[in-house]
């Protein structure tokens, strides 16, 4: 299981969240150590770890 820790220590990895409305196709790059500062190093962060913490700005469905 990879931790945000995990991914800030591995400085070429990063995550992205996806609107999950088709018609949106909107995408950002998240900024990981702000993700560490407010959910810990030890959250997880992989698709079933950050699912429903994210929505879009534009169509307001849930991400990732």
């Amino acid at each position: 299981m990879k931790t945000l820790a995990d991914r800030l220590a591995a400085a070429r990895e990063s995550l992205y969240v996806n609107c999950a409305h088709p018609m949106s196709c909107k995408s950002i790059k998240l900024d990981v150590q702000a993700l560490l500062d407010r959910l810990g190093a030890g959250h997880g962060s992989m698709r079933q770890d950050l699912a429903g913490l994210f929505g879009c700005s534009n169509c307001k469905a849930a991400g990732p």
